[in-house]
């Protein structure tokens, strides 16, 4: 048998295509019957929850985001050859390979995408009914070929899970105010639009939760250059007069090119008889400067509103209150102290009486999780990239010899000044003297015997 494929091996999948081979000799292999209907299911994923729609067409003359896939089963045996893939599994193989890491091939003519979480928004079965799916677009449907490597997934869920701990740290309504504040350093409106609202001078952001990773939301917003999506990048035109015409193509015949150049929509026509040269921009029509015009919590704020944005539609029910009339009851219960401290609260005299733990659960939610964890554990998404790792509110031992006092000095000095590591950074000038008790208030309900809050997300 042939080594494994170099693009199997750092996704510890080396049996898959062993499994491919032995799938046509097993007993029971599935009927026609069986294959048709997995290519439905799958084809039902395709436009469905998979949302391979958003960015792929199956025919027709609109050009997407991403290519055609018609005809894709019987031109993909053809395409895996080209990375080493033989053998009468191939094609299959190579549908795995687009589906798990489709940065490993760009297509002439598309931009290079960004890593695909696409196996954790699917469970094993839908996948299997997806890959079927594509096998039969001028293929052969052939569900006895298709072998999950499950290890991978497993590996990639976990991932994902650590990372959609983003969708839970901004407040999707306040993104929404950020992102349709027209006049607004966010200001998303004046090129996108989300669910029917905005404009589409730049791409819509309706469907990118569905097809994109968190991580790759949050990193379009702070570097917006690293990935710009097919059909909107900036056309640069050289005119023989030396003028410059940057902007994006919006229609062409055979005398001039449209451009548009500004984000009022205005629009500038190009005589073709006078270009001199044209090429295409590595930057962004996005701005590339958010991280300085954006605090980290508006830009949190902006991530969750585009992953989250489908929350802020649902139909409310009668007796729900807005998220600005849940905040004003925090605010003002924060201000009430306890009327009796049980025998728990007693130790943590103090923190009990001076904080709200409820406004400090929305507090850490906003502040903390991205080291310590929703949890409190210490497990963060940014843990990892931490030397020192962040301090496990949830024990005991340890929580208890940091008296209430001596707690509301690290969260407002720092780590540094408090013979604590220099990573822990100070809050003392993002929060106020009430909110940091309710911080604390909150944290003692992680480690002792308090009856617990539970924060947003």
């Amino acid at each position: 048998m042939n080594p494994t494929p170099p693009f199997l091996r750092p996704f510890g999948i080396a049996g898959l295509l062993l499994a491919l081979a032995m799938a046509g000799e097993r007993a029971g292999a599935p009927t026609a019957q069986d294959a048709s209907a997995a290519a439905q299911r799958g084809a039902s994923l395709f436009t469905g929850k998979a949302h391979c729609g958003a960015c792929h067409a199956v025919g027709g003359d609109e050009k997407g985001r991403g290519p055609d896939l018609e005809g894709i089963g019987g031109r993909a045996a053809e395409r895996g050859a080209a990375f080493g893939l033989s053998g009468s599994h191939a094609g299959t193989s190579y549908l795995f390979r687009s589906l798990l890491h489709p940065a490993d091939e760009v297509v002439e003519g598309y931009n290079p995408m960004p890593e695909s979480w696409l196996a954790s928004g699917l469970d094993d079965d839908e996948i299997a009914d997806l890959v079927v799916y594509l096998q039969s677009l001028g293929g052969h449907a052939a569900p006895g070929e298709v072998e999950l490597p499950p290890a991978w997934l497993a590996a990639k869920r976990k991932d994902y899970e650590r990372e959609v701990q983003l969708t839970s740290i901004g407040d999707p309504a306040r993104g929404k105010a950020l992102f349709f504040d027209e006049k607004g350093n966010a200001g998303c409106v004046r090129c996108h639009s989300i669910d029917g609202e905005g404009k589409d001078i730049c791409p819509d952001l309706t469907s990118v939760h569905f097809v994109q990773r968190p991580l790759y939301v949050l990193e379009s917003v702070l570097d917006s250059s690293a990935f710009i999506v097919h059909g909107y990048r900036q056309l640069m035109l050289q005119d023989d007069s030396g003028v410059l015409h940057v902007g994006l193509k919006v229609d062409e015949d055979e005398d001039v090119v449209v451009l548009v150049i500004d984000d009022a929509g205005t629009t500038e026509e190009v005589w073709k008889d006078e270009i001199v040269d044209q090429g295409y921009s590595e930057v962004s029509r996005m701005p590339g400067n958010f991280a300085d015009l954006l605090t980290a919590r508006q830009v949190l704020d902006l991530v969750a509103f585009v992953l989250r944005h489908d929350e802020l539609r649902a139909p409310t029910t009668e007796g729900t209150e807005a998220p600005e009339a849940a905040m004003e009851e925090l605010l003002a219960a924060a201000q009430t102290p306890f009327p009796e401290l049980t025998e728990d609260q007693e130790r943590y005299r103090l923190a009990m009486s001076k904080g709200d733990r409820r406004n400090g659960a929305s507090i850490y939610a906003h502040y903390c999780t991205p080291c310590h964890g929703t949890d409190g554990t210490g497990t963060g998404f940014n843990a990892v990239n931490l030397e020192t790792k962040p301090a496990n509110h949830t024990d005991d031992r340890r929580m208890a010899k940091t008296e209430d006092r001596l707690l509301h000095g690290v969260i407002t000095r720092g780590g540094m000044k408090t013979g604590r590591s220099f990573l822990m950074p100070p809050w003392g000038g993002t929060l106020k003297e009430r909110e940091i008790w309710d911080l604390v208030a909150y944290l003692r309900t992680l480690h002792a015997r308090i009856p617990p809050v539970n924060h947003p997300g």
